[in-house]
C-alpha cells in the first residue's frame, strides 16, 4: 500500500550504517569510505576558513573606511576652524620653505605649492599649530595617534593690498592597526573672507660709519648696520654710498674716488618685503696730498673737549676746539654758547666759570668763510656743596594748566579736584624735601619723593590729595623745605599761589 513502511529496506539501511561506522562495509553496499569523510571534512574546513578570512578582511576594510570617514569629518572641522580665523590670528610665516620642499608630492601631485600661512599665534585665543600630533583620543572610529597638518594660502601675502584666503588645506595622517599608513586631504578653494591688510611690522635700522671724514682714494670707510625685526624675520641690507656705488650686507666698506659731502643711505628689508624707514648719514671726503682741490666747498666738522665736565661750583671749565676740521683747509671761526645765559664766547680755545649748580649744555658752532657751519655739544654738571633749591611748584588739580593755583570753585571752598601735584628741583646735597600750604584750619604738609638724580641736580615729586579749606585771594604763599646732612642748614623755598 502506498505509504506503508518497507521494513526490509529499513533493516538493510541500518546494516549499512553499522558497517560504515565499524569500517566493515561489505562489497556491493552503497556509502562513503573513511578517507572520503576526511576529505569532505577538510574541504568544509577550508571553505569555512576562506569565509572567515573574507569576513575578517571585510571588517578591516569597513574599519578603515570608518576611520577615513571620521578623519574626513575631522579635516572638515579643522578647515572650518581655519576659515573662521582673522588675518592677525592666522598670520603669514614668510620664513617657511615651500610646501613642495617641506612635504614631497603625493602621487606626483603637490597641491600645496607656493607660500603658506601657518596658523601660529600664541597671543590669540584661537591658537593653532601648523602641525599638531594628537596622541590619544576617546572618539569612536578614530585611531591613535594621528597628525593634523594645516595650511592657509593667501592670494598674495606680500602685495600689501587687502588679503583674501585663496585656499584652506588640512591633511590628517594616521596608521592602521595593520601598520599601513593612511592620510586624507581636505581643501576649500577661494574662500572670500576679507581679512584686512598685511600687518607685518617693519624693522628698525641705524648704522655707524668710521671715519666720519677722510680722503679720496686713500680712506676706506667702514659701515656697520644695526637692525631689529619685531617679527624675528630675516633681514637684508642695501647700501647707497652717495657716489653711484651700492653694497649689501650688515657690514661693508667703501672707498671714494671723488671729494665732497656724500650722503650714505641704508635700507633694511625683512623677508616679508617690508622695509624699515631709510636712514642716512653724511660722509666728508677731502683732498689727499697729491690730489686736486675739491670742486666745491665742504662744511667743517665741529668737535671739542671740555675739562672738567663735573665738579662743585664755582666750576672753571676749559674748552678746546682744535680737533675741529675743515676738508677745504679754510680758516674757521668758533662761537661758544655756555648754556647758562652768559654772553657767547669765541676762539679755538676758551674757558668759562659756572657759579650755580645744575647741568648745562655747551654748544660750539664752527663756521667757514662761505657760511657753512657745523655744531657740537657737550654737557657740564656743576654740583653744589650746600643744599639749594632751583625751583618748586604745585598744581591743583594736577591737570591744571597753570602752576601754583588752587581751584575751589563748585565745592564749598574745597578743591574741586583734590589731587595735588608737587615738584621741586634741588642740588644733589639735599636729602629730603617737604612742602607746606596754609589752610583755614592750619596747614597741609606733604613729603616729596626723589624722582631723578644726577651729580648736580635732584628732582623731587609727589601726587597726593587734600580736602582742607583754603583762604581765597592772590596773596597766599607756601613753603618747600629741603634738608641736608649736618652741619648744613635747612633751606626754605617760598612760592606764591592763588586760590579761586
Amino acid at each position: 500500500m502506498p505509504g506503508d513502511v518497507d521494513m526490509g529496506r529499513v533493516r538493510s539501511g541500518l546494516r549499512r550504517l553499522r558497517a560504515r561506522t565499524s569500517g566493515e562495509l561489505r562489497s556491493g553496499d552503497g556509502g562513503f569510505t573513511l578517507i572520503e569523510m576526511i576529505v569532505a571534512i577538510s574541504i568544509l574546513a577550508m571553505t569555512m576558513l576562506v569565509i572567515a578570512y573574507g569576513l575578517f578582511g571585510g571588517m578591516n576594510v569597513m574599519q578603515a573606511a570608518r576611520h577615513k570617514t571620521t578623519m574626513l569629518e575631522l579635516a572638515n572641522a579643522e578647515a572650518e576652524r581655519l576659515r573662521a580665523l582673522t588675518y592677525t590670528e592666522a598670520g603669514v610665516n614668510f620664513n617657511d620653505p615651500d610646501i613642495a620642499t617641506a612635504y614631497p608630492p603625493v602621487g606626483g601631485v603637490n597641491k600645496f605649492n607656493g607660500r603658506e600661512a601657518v596658523v601660529i599665534n600664541p597671543a590669540s585665543a584661537n591658537t593653532l599649530s601648523a602641525v599638531e600630533v594628537v596622541a590619544t583620543s576617546t572618539a569612536s572610529n578614530r585611531p591613535t595617534p594621528y597628525t593634523i597638518r594645516r595650511w592657509v594660502t593667501w592670494t598674495d601675502p606680500t602685495a600689501g593690498t587687502e588679503q583674501r584666503f585663496k585656499r584652506v588645506d588640512v591633511r590628517i595622517e594616521w596608521q592602521e592597526a595593520s601598520g599601513a599608513p593612511r592620510q586624507v586631504d581636505y581643501s576649500t578653494l577661494y574662500y572670500p573672507g576679507n581679512l584686512g591688510r598685511v600687518t607685518t611690522p617693519p624693522p628698525t635700522a641705524s648704522f655707524t660709519v668710521s671715519p666720519a671724514a677722510g680722503f679720496q682714494n686713500l680712506s676706506s670707510f667702514a659701515f656697520t648696520a644695526t637692525a631689529t625685526d619685531p617679527a624675528g624675520l630675516a633681514l637684508f641690507y642695501a647700501w647707497d654710498f652717495g657716489d653711484g656705488a651700492t653694497g649689501t650686507g650688515q657690514t661693508t666698506s667703501h672707498q671714494y674716488a671723488t671729494v665732497g659731502r656724500k650722503t650714505v643711505a641704508l635700507v633694511v628689508t625683512n623677508s616679508a618685503d617690508v622695509a624699515a624707514t631709510p636712514v642716512t648719514q653724511n660722509v666728508l671726503v677731502g683732498t689727499a696730498p697729491g690730489f686736486p682741490a675739491p670742486p666745491g666747498n665742504v662744511a667743517p666738522i665741529a668737535a671739542f673737549t671740555a675739562t672738567p665736565t663735573v665738579g662743585p661750583g664755582p666750576l672753571s671749565v676749559g674748552f678746546d676746539a682744535s680737533t675741529s676740521t675743515d676738508l677745504n683747509g679754510d680758516p674757521l671761526t668758533f662761537a661758544w654758547a655756555w648754556g647758562d645765559g652768559s654772553p657767547v664766547g669765541s676762539g679755538i680755545s676758551a674757558g668759562h666759570v659756572y657759579n650755580d649748580f645744575g647741568t648745562y649744555t655747551v654748544t660750539l658752532t664752527v663756521r667757514d668763510p662761505a657760511g657753512f657751519l657745523s655744531v657740537a655739544t657737550r654737557s657740564i654738571s656743576v654740583t653744589s656743596s650746600s643744599c639749594r633749591f632751583t625751583a618748586a611748584l604745585f598744581k591743583n588739580p594736577a591737570s591744571n594748566a597753570v602752576s601754583n593755583e588752587i581751584d575751589t570753585r563748585g565745592n564749598s571752598d574745597r578743591p574741586a579736584n583734590s589731587e595735588f601735584q608737587f615738584t621741586a628741583t634741588t642740588s644733589a646735597v639735599c636729602t629730603g624735601v617737604t612742602a607746606r600750604l596754609p589752610t583755614q584750619t592750619g596747614s597741609f604738609n606733604v613729603t616729596l619723593t626723589l624722582a631723578t638724580s644726577d651729580p648736580a641736580v635732584k628732582t623731587w615729586s609727589l601726587v597726593t590729595s587734600n580736602n582742607s579749606k583754603y583762604n581765597t585771594g592772590n596773596a597766599q604763599s607756601g613753603t618747600f623745605t629741603a634738608a641736608a646732612p649736618a652741619p648744613a642748614a635747612v633751606v626754605n623755598f617760598t612760592i606764591a599761589f592763588r586760590v579761586f
